[in-house]
């Protein structure tokens, strides 16, 4: 299982309730972005690759906290389909460097090189140095990127959960953004709008919030406000985040069954 991110709101600072955050989040989300054009004509080869090292990088990561993966997977399909690859050794270096950098960028005591990779036997800590200098000047240094989590925050300030159903409404939408985001479908996606489904699917998952939330009946409405996008765009994507996330739990689902 993956670890939560860090401070789950329930003491907000008080940059939550400046509107110029949001508004700044929702004008630079787009230099954070990887370029349309390079995955909308990436070929079937890049694409299984890209596969690959989403397997790879979710293997490895498996004690990394949400926060850290949206990141990596940000880095990722930022330089991939630009970059070139002799080999399968730098393959799985450029998998290692996004992790690495996202693991710096997000964690105020990072490990060592060796010691995040410790199990790994994919690369050397040369190999994955050095690619981590090549990720940096694909990225053009732009590490501090604006991510679903960040929109994640502002919106569910505004929401005013109670503390408990923050908690869990916060947890559940990282793991639907964090999951969605391993798809290339949704990486085109703007992470406003990924964390935007991600939390109103998180909702719609949690039955009794209709009892007990005062906000559910128009938490469409409030969300769609706050990140100023239309309810239509929000519920589409909520779907089919959720149908996505189905069709990954369906094997494991039918093999847990009995026969």
């Amino acid at each position: 299982m993956m670890r939560r991110s860090p401070a789950i709101m329930t003491d907000f600072e008080p940059i939550q309730k400046d509107p110029r955050v949001m508004a700044r989040l929702l004008l630079t989300e787009r230099h954070y972005q990887p370029p349309l054009g390079s995955m909308e004509l990436a070929s079937d080869l890049q694409l299984r690759i890209r596969n690959k090292l989403i397997d790879f990088i979710v293997y490895e990561a498996e004690l990394c906290k949400n926060d850290v993966l949206i990141l990596t997977f940000n880095y990722l399909d930022r330089c991939i389909f630009s970059m070139t690859l002799s080999d399968d050794d730098e393959l799985y270096a450029l998998g290692g460097a996004c992790l690495f950098l996202a693991y710096k960028m997000q964690t105020s005591n990072p490990v060592s090189a060796s010691r995040l990779f410790m199990c790994t036997s994919k690369f050397d800590r040369q190999q994955l140095l050095d690619m981590e200098r090549k990720v940096l000047i694909s990225l053009e240094w732009k590490v501090v990127a604006v991510t679903a989590i960040d929109f994640m925050q502002q919106i569910l300030y505004h929401l005013v959960f109670s503390s408990a159903d923050l908690s869990r409404v916060h947890n559940q939408a990282e793991t639907c953004a964090m999951i969605s985001v391993t798809d290339l479908k949704f990486a085109k996606r703007s992470s406003s709008l990924i964390a935007a489904a991600s939390v109103y699917a998180a909702i719609m998952q949690m039955g009794w919030l209709r009892e007990t939330w005062p906000g559910f009946t128009n938490a469409l409405d409030k969300i769609c406000t706050i990140i100023k996008i239309t309810p239509e765009c929000v519920r589409a994507c909520q779907e089919e985040i959720e149908e996505f996330i189905q069709t990954i739990l369906q094997p494991s689902q039918s093999h847990a069954s009995p026969m």
